[in-house]
């Protein structure tokens, strides 16, 4: 996959899953800066050069491998493959930062629904980048602004 618009495609084409857009590096801020250190799926995604927000809910596939490790020093909540995008990791927010994404970007979810983070390790090149403050469901790719 080459550029944005062909990953959010293919992810639309994807069962239970709702593509929110690109994380900018404000939103990645804020993240970083209260999301709980043990979550180091989340901060795997945060190093990526491209993170999306999409929301997932009980139609998406089980993770590809355990989301919860047990380690000496308690749990972690390590990055998961997402294998929709080729090298791609993913992650889901902590509670807290699940509601502060919903507070920040004025998003409406369902119950069922829940937020993840996915880390693209490599940033795609668009041609004619789309305007970059709108949180959408629609086509056209957005950025997520703090």
């Amino acid at each position: 996959m080459d550029t944005t618009k062909e990953i959010i495609a293919t992810l639309r084409n994807s069962p239970g899953i709702n593509v929110l857009g690109v994380v900018d590096d404000a939103l990645k801020k804020i993240i970083r800066e209260r999301e709980e250190k043990r979550n180091t799926g989340v901060f795997a995604c945060l190093e990526q050069p491209q993170t999306l927000l999409i929301t997932h809910d009980g139609l998406f596939r089980p993770p590809t491998s355990d989301i919860v490790q047990q380690t000496k020093s308690g749990l972690l909540f390590p990055p998961v493959s997402f294998p929709e995008i080729p090298g791609a990791i993913s992650s889901s927010p902590s509670p807290f930062i699940h509601e502060t994404l919903i507070n920040k970007l004025n998003l409406s979810l369902h119950k069922e629904e829940a937020t993840l983070l996915i880390g693209i390790p490599q940033r795609p090149v668009l041609p004619n980048p789309p305007s970059p403050r709108e949180v959408s469901s629609s086509s056209s790719t957005s950025s997520m602004t703090a």
